[in-house]
């Protein structure tokens, strides 16, 4: 869920510098940009020294000189309001306070670190009555070490949490009463809203989360940097709430499509509880860049394991294996084509609750889907779930102009995309059939090169949707 904390439009990200975040306020033409590409660090007076890593951070990619010419020193604060749309919970309202600590000059990892330490504080709400609660903490070569410590505590309150049943039974849009299948969203929701003898499914596909989550991780540098394992855990717990029986535009709500499955033995967990794990994983990372790669893969391999015997109300675990990889086509000048691609594979063994089947296992960042602006972009967040998932996406990243605003340098980049997924039931069911396709056009601006906005419109059978959001989808 952190990463809605941080939906933001360009005006908050020119916002951000008003505040006295930025750290580039004096770039000029197009002229000394090339130069710096061109003549390297020490081609532009102010640059930090050009110290080499140490040993175990030898293959990592220096930052650009565009970000390091003005890089603060030592400690700051950059507050941030929050503000965005998302088709799921509405309009998102909040604010965020960053505080970093990027270090000297002088030490080694002032070029190859994005910041020696980053603790964040957000809080946001919405207009469907979400809200969210979240400190966060990022340390890269804690105490120059090759270890990198992450840590995170949430609190997620969520009333439209969307349950449309797990694997095959979530295929289609269908519910009691009816034998029609819908094609789209839009008639299935008016299907559902319709009052018939007091009665309504009007939240026939929702139901209620709450959830407390404490998490950290730590990553250690193997082979120059190219190579990452690590260690992770959680605790969490999640309430859980039924809109069967409530009253619901002066109607009665009828059972939930969570009750139905609660009741047959379907769906696990119905009651809630504890949610915790241990987190085993390992990265191969050759990325030139990583806010905005246009070169190099990323592989990964993550195992969560949920036992009873760590205080979780049900035995579970998950195996994910990822690859993501970045090529560039075509360059010149400040116009670039890079094609961007991911595959996803996950396993999900023993009683896993249905609130956690959504949960898609990552070295940094755990996601959710399939479905949504992270997985598959114009379908419904979590809109397919089950033990077994696929997912491949692909994105042509073209940078097409470079501009100033307000001192600040700008690149926009049109992404035309297309995303293919599906659940199923078991290892032995994977089949061709039923995978759920969909395409689209986003806007990216790139921000002082590192920070991303994402504007993605995206179309499939059942529907549309449109998303802002930052950070590149993969």
């Amino acid at each position: 869920m952190l990463r809605r904390l941080f939906f933001s439009t360009v005006t908050c990200a020119l916002l951000f510098h008003s505040f006295g975040a930025s750290a580039l306020d004096d770039i000029t033409t197009d002229t000394e940009v090339k130069a710096w590409e061109t003549e390297g660090p020490k081609a532009e007076a102010g640059l930090p020294p050009d110290i080499p890593p140490p040993d175990f951070a030898r293959h990592k990619h220096p930052q650009p000189d565009l970000l390091l010419k003005h890089k603060k020193e030592h400690r700051y604060i950059t507050p941030m309001p929050i503000i965005g749309v998302d088709p799921d919970t509405g309009v998102n309202l909040g604010a965020m306070v960053n505080f970093y600590d990027n270090g000297s000059k002088e030490s080694p990892f002032f070029r190859y670190a994005p910041y020696r330490q980053q603790i964040a504080v957000a809080a946001y709400v919405t207009t469907k009555k979400v809200y969210d609660f979240v400190a966060y903490l990022d340390q890269p070569y804690i105490f120059d070490t090759p270890w990198r410590v992450r840590g995170e505590a949430e609190f997620l309150h969520n009333p439209v949490m969307n349950y449309f049943g797990i694997a095959n039974d979530g295929l289609n849009l269908t519910f009691p009463g009816t034998g029609q299948v819908f094609g789209s969203l839009d008639a299935y929701q008016d299907a559902l809203n319709q009052i018939v003898a007091g009665q309504t499914y009007a939240k026939y596909d929702l139901y209620k989360l709450s959830r407390f989550n404490f998490q950290g991780s730590a990553e250690y540098d193997l082979l120059g940097g190219l190579v990452r394992p690590l260690f992770g855990f959680r605790v969490a717990y999640n309430w859980i709430g039924d809109y069967t029986g409530d009253t619901v535009n002066g109607a009665l709500e009828l059972p939930t499509h969570l009750r139905d499955d609660c009741n047959s033995g379907r769906a696990k967990g119905c009651n809630g509880g504890f949610d915790n794990y241990v987190k085993l994983g390992v990265s191969f990372d050759t990325r030139n860049f990583e806010p905005d790669p246009s070169s190099g893969i990323l592989a990964q391999a993550v195992m969560e394991l949920s036992p009873k015997f760590l205080g979780s109300s049900l035995n579970y675990g998950r195996l994910a294996t990822t690859i993501s990889g970045y090529g560039t086509l075509l360059k010149f000048k400040t116009q670039q084509i890079v094609l961007a691609g991911r595959f996803l594979y996950e396993w999900q063994f023993g009683d896993v609750p249905f609130y956690s089947m959504d949960t898609y296992a990552f070295t940094e960042r755990d996601r959710q889907g399939l479905g949504g602006l992270r997985t598959l972009r114009g379908y419904k967040q979590d809109r397919f779930i089950g033990p077994v998932s696929l997912l491949s996406n692909m994105e042509l990243r073209w940078s097409f102009i470079e501009f100033e605003i307000f001192k600040q340098r700008i690149k926009l980049e049109a992404v035309p995309f297309f995303d293919a997924g599906r659940t199923f039931e078991n290892n032995g069911g994977i089949t061709l059939n039923d995978w759920k396709l969909d395409g689209g056009l986003g806007l990216r601006l790139a921000w002082n090169l590192s920070t991303i906005i994402v504007f993605d419109y995206g179309f499939t059978p059942e529907g549309n949707a449109f998303y802002m959001d930052l950070g590149h989808v993969f």
